[in-house]
């Protein structure tokens, strides 16, 4: 079992291996998110906000990596984030979004197993193999 550590270093060498995450080498002051009580504020009260108001509502962590989104409506929100909003709010943030990192995920299988043998991980199985796997089971 990898310690809290190693799993540190093979978040951030998975995350630099995502082609539109681009980890910053001068990280900016803050995160681009809004934190959550910003969203428990009503409409109107977040639709009057200024600028100076919104900046009492952002994540105090530094923004490392840059996320360039999906064009449309349905992908995330470009920006720069901490690693939890790079998740929340770029990777994660949708199905388009999510779908995308699937897919680059199954064209990099290779790679990534290699990198989470590495760091004392399991390897994730292939398409392949899961067909295999459940071919050979109910055969």
């Amino acid at each position: 079992m990898p310690t809290r550590e190693q799993m540190r270093k093979f978040r951030a060498e998975f995350t630099e291996l995502i082609p539109w995450v681009n980890v910053l080498k001068r990280p900016k002051k803050h995160c681009a998110a809004l934190t959550v009580p910003y969203y428990r504020l009503g409409l109107k009260t977040r639709r009057a906000m200024t600028a100076d108001d919104l900046e009492k509502y952002r994540c105090r962590h530094r923004g490392l990596f840059h996320f360039t989104a999906l064009k449309g409506e349905r992908g995330g929100k470009s920006g720069t984030y901490c690693e939890t909003h790079l998740r929340t709010m770029g990777i994660f943030s949708s199905m388009r979004e999510d779908e995308r990192f699937q897919r680059w995920c199954e064209k990099n299988s290779f790679t990534l197993n290699a990198l989470r043998t590495k760091y004392g991980l399991p390897p994730v199985p292939t398409k392949r193999e899961l067909e295999r796997t459940n071919s050979a089971a109910s055969g």
